[in-house]
């Protein structure tokens, strides 16, 4: 039987993030600690209550204020940070895009050989011009069949 948390909705209730929290005590608080936190919330923390989620809430409309004045003053276009759902949604797509991301590098050879070099000639493309039964080069010292350019072959195994 697995215990049971209750999580007061009196105070704010955070999971602390990736990194930790040192509390004002100076007490680090390990990732995945649940806590109680009456003071401005970090942007690591995880709301565990609808109190967290509007504390949380409020501090990123603080820091979207702070990033709209600075980008007025630089003159560059603001973009708010994503939240929520919108948020989840990125976080899966950078995820997906970065396993599915397959860098090739030019110059230099480009990804190495898996396999040694004299396994190189142990593949080879299907076709008319390596297949024996089709006008390549008999094993068996057999006449060559004559294939016409273009000609559907009829591949079996032997």
């Amino acid at each position: 039987m697995s215990d049971v948390i209750v999580i007061s909705s009196e105070r704010a209730a955070y999971r602390v993030g990736e990194g930790g929290f040192f509390g004002p005590d100076d007490t680090l608080y390990q990732e995945g600690a649940q806590i109680y936190f009456d003071g401005e919330p970090v942007e690591d923390f995880f709301p565990l209550n609808q109190l967290a989620r509007d504390r949380l809430q409020a501090l990123w409309d603080k820091l979207d204020e702070h990033a709209k004045l600075a980008a007025a003053k630089n003159g560059r276009t603001f973009t708010s940070r994503l939240r929520g759902d919108a948020l989840l949604r990125q976080a899966s797509a950078d995820a997906h895009a970065a396993v599915n991301r397959v860098e090739l590098t030019k110059g230099d050879g480009g990804i190495p050989l898996m396999g040694k070099a004299s396994d190189l000639g142990s593949v080879a493309r299907v076709g008319a011009e390596n297949t024996p039964e089709t006008g390549g080069e008999s094993s068996s010292g057999g006449k060559k069949a004559k294939v016409a350019p273009g000609a559907k072959l009829n591949i079996r195994a032997v």
